[in-house]
């Protein structure tokens, strides 16, 4: 190639380059043809990085290879957004080929310049144009390298070089580096300043554009220096003037750009040096050519040092502002300037700068220009203030001048510019802000700001006509200007009267400026000075009728939609309460009246006044006024009325008095009205008349009979002429007849109803109307519409509401579905009726009417209907929540816990992001009170649904709670419906009362809201009953099933009436009340004849079955059960389901009863087809479980009939029908026990098992052994097993039965503990226990799963233990709960930000389940608690079996396994038939007797006065003890016999009695035959007795009177073991009185060789005993009476105390800690006398003495002492509740020496109550009492003898040859050795007992 054409191909390629024109892959393979030209232009060096030139040799020529052969160019450059910032060079696209063509060829062409004859410069400013382009395309660091490589190779000298690799150099120091370059600047010519002024912009432009960019002093310096760009603008400037003009605009930009981001002093400097370079005409045209600048000066103002920033910046603007380039400033920009380091000055507190700012301002435009009149205003500002020093003052009036002079200034307002005016509104409202201030806090400057504010108010009102009005910063100060002398106003008003024209003067000129600039909140607020004024005085006594008549006439014109009513109405009422005639004539003046008079006699009372809907109100507020000062005449509205204008007025009148009805007396208004309406609306108004008869009908019952005769026989004809169609005058409202014929039978219907007649024709002619109406609309032709037929649709919408709700109340369920329905056709037919949510609303009360009577595939329907429908609308949120709440109690009682528990969470979404205000507990209004308390309580009902459906019984008390207080607040503060004086049912004739005297409800409750509130109340107290009763606390629960009782007969609810009877009659039953529960249910059968059949009555018949089985009548309850599933079966068919809505619509007022299904016959031919369709809604869960409940009791019922086969058939059955967790837990105790029952039934009939039931068992009796000798394997076939084998028939059906019996209790267990009632655990437990008693009895040596005693032992318990438990654990629950007083009112569950989901088993675990809460399992319960049971301690649990036939005794010892005895209580007359029995029944019939004729005769005590009666007294006294010991004798020996060691110590010579074992192994091979066989086989498995068993022996005494009886017993107890695990016992061939002889010797031996062991610590025994046995005073039995014994209810007492951190097996309390209650009445003299001077001689105790205590100071007592003693009456109940005892934190000991102060109530089912149990449950840790009625004398000897024994005082008696320990004795060991100082030992000794464990003083 020539060098001419590689010159020429160059040239071309600089001009596209330096263009940037194009760069196509064409253009690449030239410059690729030129590199390889190495012979004619040199190397290209890729040295020193320069941008992408070191990659020509390596990378390009790859890229060359790629590109395609074509000739077509890119076009056009990438944008922006598409280019890469990063430092990488890697750039695609075109901008990579323009980037690489362009530097590569510059690198050529720079490095063979020479060669190709190119200019230096030339090359260099094409390479600027490129490096301009890379900044423009945003490739920053490119671009800098480019700038770098530039500025070497323009100026190569070395001591310029900059090492730009190090990682230390800013980019500011590079751009300063680069913007400095070193050249004569004065020498150089034009071209080469141009080129390097151009360059230095480029790098600045560079630098705005680098994010890491920052402006600091070195840059200002290079900036300013003699090489930076001022010096070089400066020479071209010289040279070509014109050039430096045009660089002066670009480098403003540049800078301007540059310190857009940075808010500097710096940057500061930097503008006004290139504002100084700028020609007069660039700053003189350009008013925003400070902007930058001003900015800064904002931002700096704002910093930390801005005091420092501000003393440079005002240097430098002095500066300027003395250089020559202010004088080019526009007027604008030198404002601006001024303006805004004014306002520096006065951020920094600098007020003297302030004024010094602002006087060049002053000094350069005059005294009167627009500015300087703004910046008078500043100064006054500043001095009204107190900012201005006293030498800077004066500036008052001089504002106040200009005030008065801006009023003439039109011209110059006029012609001043948008910002100049905002400055001087700015300016205006400032001094406004100082003028209020100053008038507040009542300076000397008050009245100077007073006429300010008035100058100011004829300012806004000159200029509001002109545009400057229509500006939005001069609307704003007149507002703010209206706004302040409203208020000031306001306040001189009331401080002075001499002044009050003038004032009221301003006041009417700013109403008119506020009326002419329409500002409505101004208007208001004047209105409301006048009103305010008014009432000052009214109150003084002076005339007020002109500032009110003022305030009203104020308001009109307003647009009342942005009013608030009570602004207007507000001003009337003042008016008419005070000033009557005048309010009237200000309404009537105004024609509005008469206007609605007229407008109503061809239009609706209704329509007419939503035109004029605050004349209402007013007519309102003066009837109610007139009523209320008995003033009222019907006329009072009516004299400037014509009589046909009359009627609207008089029916708005009547609408007005029917409200007043619930304060006040209004029969006479209402007559009048009735009288006045009657002779309007004569006979030839029907249709007008109707209308008026049916609003007074809501209150007939506050009428007079006369008046109601009268009403009747207008009602009736009015009926009579609407159904003849005789309309005459209103023959125009002939279309709406149906309906008011309708609206009319349904009202009297309802009124018949209440007064027991019959009411069912008229409701059902009223359904039929309304259906045949709206069956006529959907079916129209000819587009007919609900206007047509109904007149005002929302008044039948509110009729529908309130049938709704009465039948809801009533209990007419059928009904109601029916008018439900109704109300859903009407809001589709009427679209606008709907509202916010009605349809919604609609739909969720007819989903739970359906599952309310059982229909829950009915309901599941409707829901899912409504979820459909609130999909596609915007439904109002309240009304959404509450229908997602009726979805959640549909779902939790289907059982959907875990759909129920999600839409909660939905549901706690939404309140916890819309009702943030209420959820906090703010005020609200009284309805929005009401509203929200609603939303919350049912929000808790629903969500304590959830968590009893998931075992979380605590969340769902505290929930359920929650509710029910949120309900009584209600109910308290907006509806009074308690009558205390209704008493609907008279105990003595029930039937006769209900229909002679029962009172009827007012009729005005018609329609009344709180319905539905009453009706969810019952509810919520149901729940709260039923679970009370679960937890087992049934006092409570029968005050809340009493409660909602109450609530029920108070509204006349017939149905919830008969529900609470009929759960209310469960609990009696269950609690052993037959005679109540019977009561109960026959009163709940008069009821349930009032009311259709439905599912409550098939609850009523079963409640009947349960009292039946209770009664032992199997029969009766049988045919009660069978009665039940026959009406079970007509609710549940298909026919009757799918004639639902048939029924609702004609026959349901005559309820179930009158129907016969067998007439359904032909509908269900023609529809049995598409039953199979239908299954869903004919889906019955609910009647399902109740016929599961059924079926379940009616399969035990023939089990206890022993028809087994057919039990176990209805038990099976009942599986496969839905049933919810507490019907899976009764299904399975009864399937359990009806296995057991089985068994039991096999072993009567076993030949070897049939004495099993009266033998004792014990678990454990035996441990087995192998022989040693291994070796043999022919063994030898033994008559054991033999036994075995002929054994395996029987015995192993018997052992499968007992296993199903387990097994089915098993799989329950859990649920139970967390589900089920406190009766049904004890049950499965006692059943899970006597299982696996008699199972333990039927195992062979050899048998797999022989059965531990742990697992007995832990059942026995738990059984004993639950209710204690349950409640113990919710009042610690309890108290854990946040005292929080807005608790109540917060949605049940608050969801954090985060919270988006929260899991319901997380949510359950952590809410703590009653399983989870039991102090152990069955597998931690040895290692859990027994052993930690202190050594010397002992614990006896007792109990009977649920027969009543045997005797449960469970030892439990640390380190020791369980030891349980089942000691039948007959055993001895199965044994020999002539010993005399002692059942259960007859120790505590007995025992009953003895305690019933001693409380009698110790209340009798006070009585006598006579010797002869105090003998006869004694006597019976000294019978009734003797007769108390002997029982005691009869259960030790009868009950207890020879197992009565079982209650002492096992203090065992170890050595002696292995000899005894050997002994007895002896003894019982000489007389057992079978032993010899197994002796002699040694690989056979053999068994010895359990060696505890054996200690019975030894520990009985020989010199017993009964030893040989004892012996005996024993001796067969031994012999049964032997026998029942497979040993052949011929038990007539052995002789028993030789073995009695035999175990005498071996019982003797031991004695002699065992020498007495002393107890290393003093043995205590705790005696838990069951509910069954806890009256029987067992630490008098002659074995124990000598014993250290105390007693506990539940083996949780004692767990709880040995978990306390502070347990002690010597717990000790202080004995200077005390206090005492002393004869409380008043008449226990002989007690006070021997206990008030020891009691008060007690160091450090406190006491009562001879008054009542009150609560307060007995809790006190109970938690600030350590010791309590009470002797008064009873356990002191009268003076402290038991539910005030049991919350206690803590208890002190306790002394409660009154009459029966320990009895526990015998409750049937359920556990005992007693005040003892409420100390308990507090923590009482031991508790003295009496278990019944005693003598003072006596229990005084007794009480004086334990504060002795235990140290409390002196004592002087003897320790009954007791050694007393060191560390003295407890406070049981004193009880045992004071028994006896009674004089009746066992009547008065007997009765105190010691709940809790022993405790000894310090």
């Amino acid at each position: 190639m020539s060098f001419s054409l590689l010159k020429e191909s160059s040239d071309s390629l600089l001009y596209k380059f330096s263009s940037l024109e194009t760069c196509s892959p064409g253009t690449l393979q030239e410059i690729a043809k030129i590199l390889a030209e190495e012979g004619v232009l040199g190397p290209v060096l890729g040295n020193r990085g320069s941008g992408l030139v070191s990659c020509a040799k390596s990378g390009m020529s790859k890229d060359f290879k790629k590109s395609d052969h074509t000739t077509n160019d890119f076009k056009g450059v990438e944008s922006r957004k598409n280019m890469h910032h990063s430092n990488d060079s890697n750039y695609t696209g075109l901008a990579k080929q323009i980037v690489n063509c362009s530097l590569l060829s510059f690198k050529i062409v720079r490095e063979n310049s020479s060669k190709l004859n190119i200019k230096q410069l030339g090359v260099c400013k094409a390479h600027a144009n490129i490096i301009n382009r890379l900044i423009d395309l945003e490739m920053i660091s490119m671009a800098l390298e480019e700038l770098i490589s530039l500025r070497f190779w323009a100026k190569s000298s070395k001591q310029n070089k900059l090492r730009i690799n190090e990682k230390n150099k800013a980019i500011r120091e590079i751009v300063s580096w680069l913007i400095s370059i070193e050249s004569p600047v004065d020498s150089l010519e034009e071209d080469v300043v141009n080129f390097i002024l151009g360059f230095q912009l480029m790098a600045l432009r560079f630098a705005s554009r680098h994010q890491d960019m920052t402006v600091d002093e070195s840059l200002l310096n290079s900036f300013k220096s003699r090489f930076g760009p001022i010096a070089f603008f400066r020479r071209l400037n010289q040279l070509n003037s014109k050039l430096g003009k045009n660089h002066a605009n670009l480098l403003y930009r540049v800078v301007l750009k540059l310190c857009s981001s940075h808010f500097s002093y710096i940057s500061f400097q930097l503008q006004l040096c290139t504002i100084e370079c700028l020609d007069e005409e660039n700053i003189r045209n350009n008013d925003n050519i400070m902007d930058g600048i001003l900015r800064i000066i904002i931002h700096l103002s704002k910093m930390n040092d801005s005091l420092v920033s501000y003393s440079f910046c005002k240097e430098a603007v002095e500066g300027f502002l003395n250089s020559s380039c202010s004088g080019m400033l526009s007027r604008t920009a030198f404002i601006n300037l001024v303006f805004y380091m004014s306002f520096y000055a006065e951020q920094i507190r600098n007020y003297g700068d302030v004024l010094n700012w602002n006087l060049p301002l002053i000094n350069k435009f005059g005294q009167n220009d627009i500015i300087s009149i703004s910046l008078t205003f500043h100064n006054a500002f500043f001095e009204l203030s107190g900012l201005l020093s006293i030498e800077n003052g004066g500036y008052l009036e001089t504002a106040k001048e200009n005030l008065s002079k801006l009023l003439s200034m039109d011209e110059d307002i006029h012609n001043a510019s948008e910002e100049e005016l905002i400055k001087l509104v700015k300016s205006l409202d400032r001094l406004r802000r100082s003028c209020i201030s100053t008038i507040d806090n009542c300076t000397s400057h008050s009245q100077f700001c007073r006429s300010c504010l008035e100058i100011m108010l004829e300012f806004v009102r000159k200029y509001r006509v002109d545009n400057i009005g229509e500006k939005e910063c001069f609307k704003v100060l007149g507002f703010n200007i209206l706004t302040s002398i409203i208020s000031f106003v306001k306040a001189d008003l009331t401080r002075s009267s001499d002044k009050v024209s003038h004032l009221i003067h301003l006041l009417g000129i700013s109403l008119e400026f506020a009326k002419s600039v329409n500002d409505i909140s101004a208007i208001i607020s004047i209105s409301n000075v006048f009103w305010n004024y008014g009432i000052t005085l009214h109150q003084n006594g002076d005339n007020a009728i002109d500032p009110v008549q003022r305030s009203i006439l104020a308001l009109e014109n307003i647009n009342f939609s942005s009013l608030d009513m009570d602004h207007y109405i507000g001003r009337y009422e003042l008016l008419i309460k005070y000033y009557c005639f005048k309010a009237m004539d200000i309404l009537f003046k105004s024609g509005i009246i008469s206007q609605i008079a007229t407008e109503c006699n061809s239009a609706l009372l209704s329509d007419v006044f939503k035109e004029h809907r605050h004349v209402p109100r007013i007519i309102t507020s003066i009837i109610q006024n007139a009523i209320l000062g008995e003033c009222w005449s019907e006329r009072c509205l009516l004299r400037y009325l014509n009589i046909y204008e009359r009627g609207p007025l008089l029916e708005w009148q009547l609408q007005v008095v029917l409200g007043l009805q619930y304060k006040y007396d209004i029969s006479k208004q209402l007559y009048i009205l009735q009288n006045d309406l009657m002779d309007i609306y004569n006979e030839n108004f029907p249709v007008r008349r109707t209308r008026v008869l049916l609003q007074i009908y809501q209150c007939l019952e506050n009428i007079t009979s006369n008046m109601n005769d009268v009403f009747e026989r207008l009602f009736r004809k009015s009926i009579s002429d609407l159904m003849d169609n005789n309309l005459l005058q209103d023959i125009g409202f002939e279309s709406y007849r149906y309906n008011y014929i309708a609206l009319s039978r349904s009202f009297l219907a309802l009124k018949l109803f209440l007064n027991q007649e019959q009411w069912q024709d008229d409701m059902k002619a009223a359904f039929k109307i309304w259906k045949m109406l709206f069956d006529d609309i959907e079916h129209s032709k000819t587009q007919k519409t609900l206007g047509m037929c109904i007149d005002n649709q929302l008044n039948l919408l509110c009729h529908f509401e309130m049938l709704t709700d009465f039948f809801l109340v009533k209990g007419l369920p059928l009904n109601r579905l029916a008018v439900l329905k109704l109300r859903l056709r009407l809001c589709l037919l009427c679209p606008e009726l709907r509202g916010p949510g009605e349809l919604t609303r609609i739909y969720a009360m007819l989903g739970l009417q359906y599952l309310y009577l059982g229909y829950t595939g009915k309901a599941g329907m409707i829901f899912a209907t409504a979820q459909n429908y609130n999909q596609k609308m915007s439904l109002d949120i309240k009304n959404l929540v509450e229908f997602e709440i009726a979805y959640i109690e549909y779902l939790s009682t289907v059982g959907c816990a875990s759909s129920s528990w999600n839409s909660f969470l939905k549901v706690a979404k939404i309140v916890n992001g819309n009702f943030q205000i209420w959820n906090t507990g703010m005020q609200l209004s009284s309805d929005q009170r009401i509203e929200w308390y609603s939303l919350v309580a049912s929000g808790s009902f629903v969500y304590a649904l959830i968590m009893l459906e998931k075992g979380a019984i605590f969340d769902a008390f505290h929930y359920v709670e929650n509710s029910y207080r949120l309900y009584k607040r209600i109910i308290k503060n907006a509806v009074k419906y308690f009558n205390k004086d209704i008493s609907l049912l008279n105990k003595e004739n029930t039937a006769s009362i209900c229909n002679d005297n029962c009172k009827k409800l007012a009729f005005f409750e018609l329609g009344r809201s709180h319905w539905k509130i009453l009706n969810n109340f019952i509810s919520c107290l149901l729940l709260l009953a039923k679970l009370y009763e679960i937890q087992g606390s049934v006092l409570d629960s029968e005050y809340f099933y009493s409660q909602a009782l109450d609530v029920a007969e108070n509204i006349n609810s017939y149905l919830a009436t008969a529900t609470v009877l009929v759960m209310l009659g469960n609990l009696y039953v269950k609690i052993g009340k037959f005679e109540k529960g019977q009561e109960n249910f026959d009163k709940a059968k008069y009821f349930f004849s009032q009311i259709e059949n439905i599912k409550e009555s098939v609850s009523l018949l079963f409640g009947q079955a349960s009292l039946q089985s209770r009664q032992k009548l199997l029969c009766l309850e049988l045919e009660s059960y069978l009665l039940a599933e026959k009406l079970l079966k007509e609710l549940m068919s298909p026919e009757f389901i799918i004639k639902l809505d048939e029924i609702a619509m004609e026959n349901v007022v005559t309820g179930i009863e009158t129907m016969t299904l067998s007439s359904t016959s032909n509908l269900v031919d023609g529809k049995k087809s598409s039953f199979n369709k239908l299954s869903t809604q004919c889906e019955c869960i609910v009647l399902s479980r109740l016929k599961g409940k059924i079926m379940i009791s009616k399969g035990y019922n023939f089990a206890l009939q022993g028809k087994i086969i057919d039990g176990k058939k209805f038990l099976k059955e009942s599986v496969f029908i839905e049933c919810d967790m507490d019907d899976l837990i009764i299904h399975r105790l009864y399937q359990s026990k009806v296995c057991f029952l089985e068994a039991e039934l096999l072993l009567q009939n076993d030949p070897i098992y049939g004495v099993l039931q009266d033998s004792v068992i014990s678990v454990p009796n035996i441990y087995m052994h192998r022989a040693s000798d291994k070796s043999v394997t022919n063994k030898t076939k033994t008559r054991l097993d033999v036994s075995k084998s002929s054994l395996n028939g029987s015995r192993g059906r018997i052992l499968s039965l007992l296993e199903e019996t387990k097994k089915n209790i098993i799989e329950i267990f859990n649920e139970a503990l967390n589900y089920g009632q406190s009766t049904l655990v004890r049950q499965l437990a006692q059943m899970m226990a006597s299982a696996t008693i008699l199972q333990s009895a039927l195992y062979i040596p050899g048998d797999n799963n022989q059965i531990r005693s742990i697992v007995p032992s832990y059942f026995l318990e738990i059984s004993k233990m639950i209710s204690f438990q349950r409640e113990r654990a919710f009042l610690q629950k309890n108290t854990k709960l946040v005292n929080n007083e807005n608790q109540d009112f917060q949605w049940p569950l608050i969801l954090e930000e985060f919270q988006d989901n929260i899991s319901l088993d997380n949510k359950i675990i952590s809410s703590e389940l009653f399983s989870e809460l039991f102090f152990c399992d069955i597998s931690q319960f040895q290692h859990e608690f027994i052993d930690k049971i202190p050594h010397s301690w002992t614990i006896l649990t007792m109990s009977v079996g649920e027969s009543k036939n045997d005797l449960y005794i469970t030892r439990l010892q640390r380190q020791l396994s369980p030891l349980v005895l089942r000691l039948p209580l007959n055993r001895s007359n199965s044994r020999d038939a002539d010993q005399d029995t002692l059942t259960y029944d007859n120790v505590f019939n007995e025992l009953n007797e003895i305690i019933f004729r001693s409380n009698e005769t110790a209340q009798t005590a006070k009585n006598i006065s006579t010797s002869a009666h105090k003998v006869v007294w004694w006597k019976e006294r000294q019978e009734l003890d003797a007769k108390l010991k002997q029982l005691l004798i009869n259960v030790e020996h009868c009950w207890l016999g020879g197992f009565k060691g079982i209650f002492f110590q096992s203090n065992i010579n170890q050595g002696s009695f292995v000899k005894f074992k050997n002994s007895v192994n002896k003894i019982i091979a000489k007389h057992l035959f079978s032993r010899k066989i197994i002796r002699k086989n040694k690989n056979a498995v053999t068994f010895e007795i359990e060696s505890r068993l054996l200690e019975l022996f030894v520990k009985l005494d020989l010199n017993d009177s009964k030893i040989d009886e004892y012996l005996e017993d024993l001796i067969y107890f031994i012999l049964d073991i032997f026998q029942f695990h497979g040993e052949t016992v011929a038990y007539d061939e052995i002789d028993i009185d030789q073995m009695v002889v035999d175990f005498q010797e071996a019982i003797s031996n031991y004695n002699k060789e065992s020498s007495v062991l002393l107890e290393k610590e003093q043995q205590h025994l705790i005696l838990v005993l069951d509910k069954s046995i806890q009256s029987f005073p067992w630490e008098s039995l002659p074995c124990l009476r000598k014993l250290s014994i105390s007693r506990v209810p539940s083996l949780y007492c004692i767990y709880d105390r040995l978990n306390s951190d502070k347990f002690d097996t010597y717990q000790k309390v202080n004995r200077n800690n005390g206090c005492y209650v002393l004869n409380p009445s008043s008449d226990l003299i002989n007690t006070q006398n021997n206990f008030e001077i020891l009691l008060k001689n007690l160091e450090g105790w406190e006491g009562i003495v001879g008054r009542e205590p009150d609560e307060p100071e007995l809790q006190s007592f109970l938690t600030s002492f350590e010791i309590f003693l009470y002797f008064g009456h009873g356990g002191g109940e009268q003076y402290i509740r038991k539910n005030t005892v049991k919350r206690l934190p803590r208890c002190a000991v306790s002394f409660l020496m009154g009459c029966s102060s320990g009895l526990l109530k015998d409750m049937g089912d359920f556990e005992p109550i007693g005040m003892a149990i409420s100390y308990l449950l507090a923590g009482c840790p031991a508790l003295v009492a009496n278990l019944w009625d005693v003598t003072d004398k006596d229990i005084d000897r007794f009480s004086t003898s334990v504060l002795k024994h235990w140290g409390l005082i002196p004592n002087d008696l003897k320790n009954q040859g007791q050694t007393v320990p060191k560390i003295g004795n407890s406070l049981v060991d004193a009880i045992s050795f004071s028994r006896d100082q009674c004089v009746l030992k066992y009547l008065n000794g007997a009765a105190p007992v010691i709940y809790g464990i022993p405790i000894y003083l310090e």
